[in-house]
């Protein structure tokens, strides 16, 4: 059994933080593994590409190099929901199971409900402002509704920009993939759960109820969280996970 992790707009793996330790509990059987969009975290010196097809080639040969085999299920945060996306129309046969926290995409969810009208300006001031604190403050004040979180988190997130940080070019080009691209409306060749925030600031909660029925595919949401789930409640999010997983019938199951 393998789970990988892939998180979202300029976000690396360290931005996890305790939930990488939190699912490698929860599955002590499975191999985790973390993976960095070109751009951010270990590959913070490479400019990331303007489309997608290009960051998951460059995604899938450390996925490769892994020579993972078996059972794998991708969790995907936001944009890092779209890569996984598009991963499925092009190599199909590489996960049995997918789980998407609060993604959107274009021409399945309105613009107004991918990012919301105040978070343009709340984008617009985060790459402007030029001292790493406040704009990590600002991020954190905008996909966190958590104040308690919001601080716990403020110096790691810093320290994580301090020591890879993402350059502007990066999350330019990430922006526009996210905002281009065009997955097909078809399902998932694999069993899909939704998950996402009633909260969330920054994309509605309505864009995964709609896909949720679009692709007849279950969905939980979170009655209050922000954008950044794993953050705000990371328990409620790993049961959701667990149950999905262990389902009856799954090739995960624990009597498998």
């Amino acid at each position: 059994m393998n789970i990988v992790l892939l998180r979202g707009l300029v976000r690396e793996q360290r931005h996890w933080g305790g939930f990488k330790n939190l699912v490698e509990k929860t599955f002590p059987e499975a191999k985790v593994l973390v993976l960095d969009i070109p751009g951010t975290g270990q590959r913070h010196h490479e400019l990331s590409p303007t489309n997608f097809d290009q960051m998951i080639a460059k995604i899938r040969s450390e996925y490769i190099s892994k020579k993972i085999s078996g059972p794998t299920t991708i969790i995907a945060q936001s944009l890092g929901g779209m890569l996984a996306k598009r991963w499925s129309e092009l190599h199909p046969e590489e996960f049995s199971r997918m789980i998407l926290i609060n993604s959107s995409f274009k021409g399945l969810n309105p613009i107004y409900y991918r990012l919301r009208p105040k978070a343009w300006l709340d984008f617009l001031n985060i790459f402007l402002n030029r001292q790493i604190e406040n704009r990590e403050k600002l991020i954190l004040g905008l996909v966190s509704n958590d104040i308690a979180k919001q601080k716990e988190n403020l110096q790691s997130w810093c320290e994580i920009q301090k020591s890879a940080p993402v350059k502007k070019a990066s999350f330019i080009n990430q922006i526009l993939a996210a905002l281009s691209f065009s997955p097909s409306k078809v399902a998932p060749d694999t069993q899909v759960m939704l998950l996402a925030s009633q909260g969330d600031r920054l994309c509605s909660y309505k864009c995964s109820v709609q896909l949720s029925k679009l692709w007849s595919v279950p969905i939980e949401l979170h009655p209050s969280a922000g954008h950044d789930l794993p953050i705000d409640d990371p328990n409620w999010l790993i049961e959701r996970i667990k149950a999905f997983i262990y389902s009856p019938g799954s090739s995960h199951s624990k009597s498998s």
